[in-house]
């Protein structure tokens, strides 16, 4: 892509990043997209720590980072969850394509310049939103995971209400007209909104994938031990919204049920409640006889033997 975000003609990305709590993570995440290839950007920060020390910290380390473009800073008043900051976000954007980045997520260089152009080659009909593969790093930048090649593309939503393959929204690329025409994120989820987007926008527009690992995640320690409550929430609320989908087929109910029973046994074991680890353990072999871990966490949350799980 021959000088591709250098010249006045290229189509506007917006870069939306709704915070919470990481203000240090921010300026890493900022520094990522300042390092894009793609220049025709405009950045969006929605800070969602409502009037708090977060705050005051967020809105120093904004005023002082020196990005081109300028960034565009929002404030809300309280805290309203990533769902809304993501939609104020779509609200402000002024680019033909959004792209959302996690405050505590990094940008390959070349992601924006990679994914656009598959996507704006296409009309809406033919492409709403193109996605990438990422890689997982340890604290000290090594990296301890790459996703495999081989993502699915086209019109895939029955196969993403299976399973969330896409998985982090700091993936994903959008046209604003998809968004608009699923009204953005469901601000009654606590969790899983962004797999309930990917579903809901690939549902009216196929999806494109650049089979290429241009995140990266900082995923180490126990990081998925945070906010246990919200997820098991966010389930129960995915779940029953999406409920006479799920039960269209056996095949999407095992799944589904499998990938449910499996994260809340999982998140619930490495939170050291053993009885609730042990339920959903339960649950998660009714749903599947054949899945390994299930027994696995039974037997775990049964003798509370400590082992990391990732």
């Amino acid at each position: 892509m021959d000088e591709k975000g250098k010249g006045s003609g290229t189509p506007l990305v917006s870069v939306v990043i709704a915070t919470y709590r990481r203000p240090a993570e921010l300026k890493r995440a900022l520094e990522s997209v300042d390092q894009q290839t793609y220049k025709n950007l405009e950045v969006i920060i929605v800070d969602d720590n409502g009037p708090s020390n977060f705050q005051k910290i967020t809105d120093e380390i904004v005023q002082v980072i020196s990005i081109n473009p300028p960034i565009k800073y929002i404030k809300h008043e309280v805290n309203k969850g990533y769902a809304a900051a993501r939609n104020t976000g779509i609200k402000s954007a002024s680019g033909e394509f959004i792209a959302f980045l996690d405050d505590d997520d990094e940008w390959d260089s070349e992601k924006t310049e990679k994914q656009l152009d598959v996507l704006a080659r296409k009309t809406p009909e033919y492409g709403g939103f193109v996605y990438c593969r990422s890689m997982n790093l340890r604290n000290d930048g090594a990296p301890y995971f790459i996703e495999p090649k081989g993502g699915k593309s086209g019109w895939v939503s029955d196969k993403l209400l299976m399973n969330n393959f896409i998985g982090a929204s700091s993936k994903v690329i959008f046209r604003k007209c998809a968004l608009e025409a699923v009204n953005g994120l469901d601000e009654g989820l606590p969790t899983r909104a962004d797999h309930d987007l990917f579903i809901r926008v690939a549902k009216r527009y196929p999806l494109l994938l650049v089979d290429e690992p241009l995140v990266s995640f900082m995923i180490e320690g126990d990081r998925i031990t945070k906010d246990i409550k919200k997820k098991t929430a966010g389930w129960a609320e995915f779940y029953k919204k999406w409920e006479q989908e799920i039960y269209k087929d056996k095949k999407t109910k095992k799944a589904v049920l499998t990938q449910m029973h499996f994260e809340l046994s999982k998140l619930f074991y490495i939170n050291r409640e053993w009885a609730l680890s042990r339920q959903h353990a339960v649950a998660l072999i009714r749903s599947n006889g054949f899945f390994w871990k299930g027994y696995a966490l039974f037997l775990l949350s049964l003798t509370r033997v400590r082992v990391p799980l990732q």
